[in-house]
């Protein structure tokens, strides 16, 4: 029994030693991991390669590992301890860093002075900058004694530029306007003025009509007065007829729609609403008629160009029709057969011209001058068969 107590009790004390030195191994071994976690983080902070300039202004904010080491191994006073115990929010650190503003992470809240910032947007980094510049003004005014500092060097311009252009202007001057320039503008300024004009030659006939197109002065009165009935017309020439009415256009042209008329050439620009089949068919009797030109007639229709070329056709060298969404292959066609003398040829904005349309054109074989502007519909096979027969 003794023998036995005896070697139960040397096992006791071998345990505890066993037990002992485990435990002050456990010691030594959680400091050797403490110790190796720091020179671990501490290589990492040395070691730490920033992909951008945005990491490298992180890392620059954040707070040294040897000074954290230093505060952890300083004792704190008994005050300190005691207020960081009874308060219930965690001491703010030093630097933040930035992405955590707005958060509570790892027990550090937002400052009162991130809190001021705001969003840090363009719009609300704009906005707050024009918050901020009338106090910053009153601030620097305050600084300089409130008044407004002189300028560093006095500077002027080398030149002025409304002298410079005056000088540009002497240098370049526009030619001097003839007389006859001078006067057709005197004459429409004051057109209400004018009783009658009389017999005018082609030319001033011209200048007289676009001058009056161009001041928007262009009305049934001016028309009269420009193609007075009675008086032998060679030309007749209105680039702008949209204050023109169906009436009046009709009274100015049905003296000359006869065999005996002088009218070779006619020309109305924006006329679809004074053009109608009326119209062409008091133009269709012009005897001499060998030009026409009708912009923007938007009523005219098949039968009217027909019309028109079955009676003038043959003696037709210029025609120019724009404008017109009614119109198809069968005005084409007409022109081809009637106007075999015809030299220039526009046929343009006529957008809903089948693609086929212009074969036709071919058979004219004095053409030179030929333009479909604006109508897309045609094909290439047709323009080819146009341009391929006309030489």
């Amino acid at each position: 029994g003794g023998e036995g107590g005896g070697a139960g009790a040397s096992k006791s004390r071998g345990k505890a030693k066993r037990k002992a030195a485990a435990g002050g191994g456990g010691e030594g071994g959680g400091e050797g991991d403490d110790e190796q976690g720091r020179v671990s983080k501490k290589w990492r902070k040395e070691n730490a390669h920033a992909q951008d300039a945005w990491e490298e202004a992180l890392n620059a904010l954040q707070p040294d590992s040897d000074a954290e080491e230093g505060a952890e191994a300083a004792p704190k006073p008994a005050a300190a301890a005691a207020a960081s115990a009874s308060s219930s929010e965690p001491a703010a650190g030093g630097a933040r860093d930035p992405r955590l503003q707005g958060f509570r992470i790892g027990g550090q809240a937002e400052t009162a002075e991130e809190k001021g910032e705001g969003w840090c947007g363009p719009w609300a980094t704009a906005r707050a900058l024009l918050d901020k510049r009338a106090a910053a003004l009153a601030e620097r005014q305050e600084e300089l004694g409130g008044e407004a500092p002189p300028p560093l060097v006095e500077w002027s311009p080398k030149r002025e530029y409304e002298a410079a252009a005056a000088r540009r202007r002497r240098s370049a001057p526009e030619p001097v306007p003839t007389l006859q320039a001078l006067a057709t503008e005197f004459v429409c300024a004051n057109i209400d003025c004018v009783e009658d004009f009389g017999a005018l030659t082609p030319a001033v006939q011209h200048a007289l009509a676009t001058e009056l197109c161009r001041r928007r002065l262009f009305r049934q009165p001016q028309l009269r007065l420009l193609a007075p009935p009675g008086l032998p017309l060679s030309e007749l020439v209105a680039p702008d007829c949209h204050q023109i009415d169906e009436q009046a256009l009709h009274e100015t042209l049905e003296p000359l729609a006869c065999p005996d008329s002088r009218l070779a050439l006619l020309s109305l620009g924006f006329c679809g609403k004074c053009v109608t089949t009326a119209t062409s068919q008091l133009i269709a009797r012009m005897g001499a008629l060998e030009s026409l030109t009708l912009t923007g007639a938007y009523r005219l229709t098949d039968g009217c160009v027909a019309a028109i070329c079955g009676a003038r056709g043959a003696a037709l060298r210029s025609l120019k029709i724009t404008g017109n969404q009614q119109l198809t292959a069968a005005f084409v066609a007409s022109i081809a057969s009637e106007c075999d003398s015809l030299e220039r040829l526009a046929l343009e904005d006529l957008i809903y011209l089948p693609g086929e349309a212009a074969a036709p054109i071919g058979r004219l074989t004095q053409l030179q001058s030929l333009s479909f502007r604006g109508t897309r519909l045609l094909v290439s096979s047709s323009m080819l068969a146009a341009v391929g027969g006309a030489g």
